[in-house]
C-alpha cells in the first residue's frame, strides 16, 4: 500500500500563518507508525514533547493523529522519573521551570493507552557552544506567502567559535518577538468584552453571510512569537577547532518595517541526533518538526519495548543550547520599499468602524501562550 507523508512547516504553532511551503513524499508501507518529536536542553522546558501516529488509509493517503492519553516520563540518569502532563491532545509538557543539566543523562519514556511501552536511547546533555555573532542579509522575494506570492525576508547568520576539545555538531533556531497591535480577530462576528476576562465573538447574520473579518486592539502591550520551523545543522569535521564564519541558519519574513527582537539559538547535539536530522534533509525534508519526517524511512532513536515489530520514527532530541540576542532594526527594508508580510499571513489588517455606540469598538486583552506575550522581551528596544 501506498501513502503519502504530508509534512507542513509549522511556526509552533497556533494561529500563525506559514510562509514555507509545504512537501510531499510517498512511501509504500502498509504498518500504523509511532512519531516522537522532543528537545530537552539546559533551557527552560517551554515546548512539548509531541507524539503522533501515522495512519495508512486505503486511499494511499496517511494521517498523522495525536497519541492521547499516554503516560509519559523523562528519566534523569537512570532513576528518577519526572512526569509530563497532556495539555493539547499529542502534546506533553514538563513543568515550565525544568530545566536540563549539563552533564545529566536523560531518557524519553512513555506508556500508549493500548498498553504498549516506549523508549528512546539514553543521552547526556553537553556542554553549549556559544553564538560569537549574528548579522543579516535582505533579500528580495525570499518567502513564499500563503497565496504564492514572493515577499522579501531575511537571511541569518552566525559565526562560531568551535572547540577543538572535541567533535562538535550544531542544530540553530531562532524565535522573533514582533510587537502586535491585535488581540482579537473575529469572523463573521463581533466582539464583546463579555465573558470577562478573555471576552467572545459573537456571531451576526450580516457580517457571516459576507465572511466579514473584524481585528480588534489590545489593551496594553502585546508581541507576537514566532519560531523558525527550518531545519540547519552542521558539524566541524572541516572547520575543527576554528571559527566557523557566515554560517546561514535561517530565513525570517519581512513582517512589519517596526524593529524586532531576534533570539538566535544554537544546540550542540549528539552525533546520532545530527545523523537522523541529516538523514531527513537528504530525503527531501526541509521544513517541520522531527514528527513531521519520511517515518517510513527514519527510524530515529525511540523503540517499542512490548513488541518490537511496531515501528517508530522521529527523535528525542538532548542538546547543550546556547542563545543570542540581536536587535533587528528593518531600516534597510523600509528603505528599500518592500511589501512586508504583515502579522496575519498576508491579510491585510480590518479593524471594526467606528459608529455612533463609543463603547465601540471595544479593545481586547493580549493573552498569554506559545505564541504571544504581553510581558516585554528581555532585550526589547523601545
Amino acid at each position: 500500500m501506498k501513502k503519502t507523508i504530508k509534512a507542513l512547516a509549522y511556526l509552533i504553532l497556533l494561529g500563525m500563518v506559514s510562509c514555507i511551503e509545504p512537501y510531499e513524499k510517498t512511501f509504500k508501507t502498509s504498518s500504523n507508525i509511532i512519531i516522537v518529536e522532543g528537545l530537552i536542553t539546559n533551557d527552560y522546558a517551554t515546548t512539548p514533547i509531541l507524539l503522533k501516529e501515522s495512519v495508512p488509509s486505503e486511499t494511499g493517503s496517511s494521517r498523522l493523529l495525536p497519541i492521547k492519553g499516554a503516560v509519559v516520563n523523562l528519566l534523569v540518569n537512570g532513576e528518577s522519573k519526572i512526569p509530563l502532563n497532556e495539555k493539547t491532545e499529542g502534546e506533553y509538557y514538563l513543568d515550565p521551570t525544568f530545566k536540563g543539566e549539563i552533564g545529566k543523562k536523560y531518557k524519553l519514556q512513555f506508556t500508549t493507552a493500548d498498553g504498549n511501552m516506549y523508549e528512546s536511547t539514553e543521552e547526556a546533555l553537553p556542554v553549549a557552544v556559544g553564538i560569537k555573532k549574528v548579522s543579516h542579509q535582505l533579500v528580495d522575494k525570499l518567502i513564499t506567502d500563503a497565496q504564492g506570492n514572493g515577499r522579501a525576508g531575511y537571511k541569518l547568520f552566525v559565526d562560531v567559535d568551535d572547540p577543538a576539545s572535541q567533535a562538535n555538531q550544531y542544530m540553530w533556531g531562532w524565535t522573533i518577538y514582533e510587537r502586535q497591535s491585535v488581540c482579537k480577530t473575529c469572523t463573521g462576528s463581533y466582539y464583546y468584552t463579555t465573558p470577562a476576562p478573555l471576552g467572545s465573538c459573537v456571531e451576526d447574520a450580516i457580517l457571516k453571510r459576507y465572511n466579514n473579518i473584524f481585528d480588534y486592539n489590545c489593551t496594553g502591550n502585546c508581541w507576537d512569537i514566532v519560531r523558525s520551523s527550518d531545519l540547519f545543522i552542521s558539524r566541524d569535521e572541516f572547520y575543527n577547532g576554528g571559527t566557523l564564519k557566515s554560517q546561514y541558519v535561517g530565513k525570517i519574513p519581512v513582517y512589519t518595517f517596526s524593529g524586532a527582537l531576534v533570539e538566535m539559538s544554537q544546540y550542540s547535539i549528539s552525533r546520532t541526533a545530527y545523523d537522523f536530522i541529516n538523514l531527513s534533509l537528504q530525503q527531501g525534508v526541509q521544513t517541520g518538526g522531527l514528527a513531521d519526517t519520511p517515518p517510513a524511512q527514519l527510524t530515529g532513536n525511540i523503540k517499542c519495548l512490548t513488541d518490537p515489530s511496531i515501528n517508530t520514527s522521529g527523535f528525542f532530541v538532548v542538546a547543550g543550547k546556547s542563545k543570542f540576542k540581536y536587535w533587528l532594526d528593518k531600516a534597510d527594508a523600509y528603505e528599500a520599499k518592500v511589501s512586508p508580510l504583515g502579522l496575519f499571513g498576508g491579510r491585510e489588517l480590518k479593524l471594526e468602524p467606528a459608529g455612533p455606540n463609543t463603547t465601540r469598538p471595544p479593545l481586547a486583552p493580549c493573552v498569554n501562550s506559545l505564541t504571544r506575550t504581553n510581558q516585554q522581551p528581555e532585550g526589547w528596544i523601545n
